[in-house]
């Protein structure tokens, strides 16, 4: 059994052998996405969560490319889009699942620019992914793509 905590915690929420305890707010979070994945894809796809949140990945034994683990600004601009484009379509990620309003609610929201305006995926795979769902909690918006056939 593995435990992942995240900050002082008051909730927790388990699955495969994975317990996750934090906040409320993260813990519901976390428990819908789980529960979108689970409901809606193969173990078999590929997912990329972005910028970061593997957990959700690893309770629901699902793959990733785990180079573009941690699309921070910094990382972005490392990497640069075209890199990233191109990894993410050579290595058929089916899904895309934006975790930026997670991510900047744990860390400073400043170093989620780029990724907190929400543009990132809607202009890097604009003809490659199409926005599929969102999961509301408490304000935030998870938004998730799924790539189309072109």
């Amino acid at each position: 059994s593995t435990i992942i905590v995240a900050q002082k915690y008051t909730h927790k929420f388990s699955q495969n052998n994975i317990t996750f305890k934090a906040k409320e707010k993260q813990v519901l979070i976390l428990e819908n996405i789980v529960s979108w994945i689970n409901k809606n894809t193969k173990e078999n796809e590929k997912i990329l969560m972005f910028p970061e949140f593997s957990t959700p990945l690893l309770m629901t034994n699902r793959q990733s490319d785990y180079m573009l683990y941690a699309l921070h600004d910094i990382n972005i601009d490392i990497l640069g889009k075209d890199y990233i484009r191109k990894r993410v379509l050579d290595n058929n990620i089916k899904y895309i699942i934006d975790t930026s309003p997670y991510n900047s609610y744990l860390y400073n929201a400043k170093s989620y620019k780029i990724v907190n305006e929400g543009k990132f995926i809607e202009t890097t795979f604009k003809d490659e992914f199409k926005k599929i769902h969102q999961i509301n909690i408490k304000n935030y918006k998870i938004k998730i793509y799924k790539k189309v056939s072109l």
